[in-house]
């Protein structure tokens, strides 16, 4: 790599990849359900105001409910765990909302979005020294 100090996307094809793992899981069907739940409002909201959301709000509050999810599943007999896909790797969050908008086309355009896979530059940090570091 070049002196640029070049930070790469946590967004790779190895994430998407995993995604698409992780979305066959029974714990991923729970985890999109809920998501659709919470998203729900919102795409009402957005199609009378066009207003967005960020999709990283409705991962996180399917994350508050996490606790309810877990409940539910144990009515059912089903002991979640994070090898059956309830697990919620933030790396996963563009994947949800262009996984919710392509079935939802009403939705489209609803969650605001960052390009999948850039390479971002990472900001140059200013040291001040000290005055002891200046005189020395």
């Amino acid at each position: 790599m070049t002196g640029d100090n070049v930070q790469y996307d946590f967004l790779t094809p190895v994430h998407e990849q995993a995604f698409e793992t992780w979305k066959q899981t029974v714990g991923a069907r729970h985890i999109l359900r809920h998501c659709y739940i919470e998203a729900a409002p919102f795409g009402a909201r957005f199609k009378a105001t066009g207003r967005r959301v960020s999709v990283k709000l409705i991962w996180e509050l399917v994350r508050d409910r996490y606790h309810e999810i877990r409940i539910r599943c144990a009515r059912r007999g089903i002991k979640p765990s994070r090898i059956e896909g309830y697990a919620m790797p933030n790396a996963f969050t563009p994947y949800v909302a262009r996984h919710i908008e392509s079935r939802r086309p009403e939705w489209a355009g609803m969650f605001v979005k960052q390009p999948v896979g850039h390479v971002h530059k990472s900001r140059g940090v200013i040291f001040i020294p000290n005055k002891k570091e200046r005189t020395a």
